[in-house]
């Protein structure tokens, strides 16, 4: 989403549908609030945000199955011990 948020003041992307320029959701938007020329920065924000975001969740994920296959691991040896 965050690519068409930044495409709102240039317009150079196509819309689905092949809809006319006029459109465009993100930049009747930000006409609407007067901050056209904010369009670019608030969609870089969207794409880092989201890009922090997927590494956080992808971060978490790993982190839980490795620990999770070490409490396995652990588990397995008690029971062999006892």
């Amino acid at each position: 989403m965050s690519i068409y948020v930044k495409d709102a003041e240039l317009l150079l992307l196509p819309l689905i549908g092949g809809l006319s320029k006029a459109h465009h959701d993100w930049k009747n938007l930000f006409d609407g609030w007067g901050m056209i020329e904010w369009s670019f920065p608030i969609g870089e924000t969207m794409f880092w945000s989201g890009m922090i975001l997927a590494a956080a969740g992808l971060y978490l994920g790993i982190k839980n199955v490795i620990s999770e296959y070490r409490i396995g691991i652990t588990a397995s040896n008690e029971t062999i011990s006892s």
